[in-house]
């Protein structure tokens, strides 16, 4: 028992030591550019990891998590700037259309299946992002949203008052955006919930027969995932200040699978892993020029032939061999 208490406690000294240097990590990186990249490594995690909820942990593809991200960013910015409200209430509200578009989509899931759901979430990503290029008099169309303004100044117990006016303080927005967003996901796949969303992914009959209602658990975790995207889309919007149609894609879409399948599907650990190297490794072989592409490619296939589970789940299964034979090696000194 003692061991077993030890292991559920070791991941979480780790993650709470690892959200202590994050919290120092602007007293040693003061650049603004190095700072920018954290902020976008961050966007990408959340991104990443909303595809993981719903592909990796319930088994239903989708190729379009850009929509999400555009409504939530475009909600934000439109009631910011046409109602004046502030930030801190449009960034619920954006989690909250984007989740009722989760809804929408996830409706055709309970009838599709794998290819079909897939290519019917990439269709449904392209109408989004069409809609916003030709519903001029709401989007301003293809000129984009300017003028949004940055997140209004808060009050903190013994930090005080917060100004956003410099990537550091943008940065531990973002960080405590990450930190809600897998806190919320682990929280989900530890609970009863979370194992309804995998014995939905492994066998869809043999859930229903044991009385989970798969119908309900695809479309709550449609509804998760596009919710908070849509929280990341606020941020993107009052971070960069402007948005149009074309900062959303099927590229974003893409590069959130790329993301979580090279950090590792199916794991809480693997979007993080893939959003912070996917998005920081491209800036250090920037001085390569043209060869960085064929080096940032390379590398991707490399990784998913070699370790087609990702970067964690590769670790994870080679930690576990050198554990095994380690094990059988002291039961065969034992017997001798």
């Amino acid at each position: 028992m003692e061991q077993a208490r030890a292991k559920r406690s070791f991941p979480r000294v780790g993650v709470a030591l690892l959200i202590l240097v994050l919290l120092f990590v602007p007293r040693v990186v003061s650049n603004p550019y190095s700072l920018h990249i954290l902020i976008a490594s961050g966007l990408a995690v959340i991104l990443a990891s909303s595809f993981n909820l719903v592909t990796g942990f319930t088994g239903q593809p989708v190729f379009g998590m850009a929509a999400f991200y555009a409504v939530g960013a475009y909600t934000s910015a439109l009631l910011a700037i046409k109602f004046k409200l502030a930030f801190w209430v449009t960034l619920p509200i954006a989690g909250l259309v984007a989740a009722v578009l989760g809804v929408v989509i996830g409706l055709p899931s309970l009838r599709l299946k794998k290819f079909f759901l897939a290519i019917t979430t990439i269709a449904f990503g392209e109408v989004v992002r069409l809609t916003l290029l030709n519903w001029v008099g709401v989007t301003r169309g293809p000129m984009g949203v300017t003028g949004i303004p940055a997140p209004a100044p808060i009050w903190l117990p013994i930090i005080g008052r917060v100004v956003f006016n410099n990537k550091v303080n943008y940065y531990y927005l973002m960080l405590g955006l990450v930190v809600f967003v897998v806190a919320c996901i682990s929280s989900i796949m530890n609970s009863p919930v979370g194992r309804a969303f995998l014995a939905t992914r492994d066998d869809e009959d043999a859930a229903q027969t044991c009385g989970i209602d798969t119908r309900f658990y695809k479309i709550l975790s449609f509804t998760l995932a596009a919710g908070f995207t849509g929280m990341a889309g606020a941020f993107y919007a009052h971070y960069f200040r402007y948005i149009s149609p074309n900062s959303f894609g099927f590229t974003e879409s893409a590069m959130a699978v790329t993301t979580a399948l090279v950090g590792g599907l199916r794991t809480i650990a693997g979007p993080i892993v893939g959003g912070v190297l996917l998005t920081a490794v491209p800036e250090f072989l920037r001085s390569l020029a043209d060869y960085r592409l064929i080096i940032y490619g390379g590398t991707l296939l490399l990784t998913l032939a070699f370790w087609p589970n990702g970067i964690v789940g590769g670790i994870t299964s080679t930690v576990s061999r050198m554990q095994e034979r380690a094990s059988s090696r002291a039961i065969g000194g034992k017997a001798r």
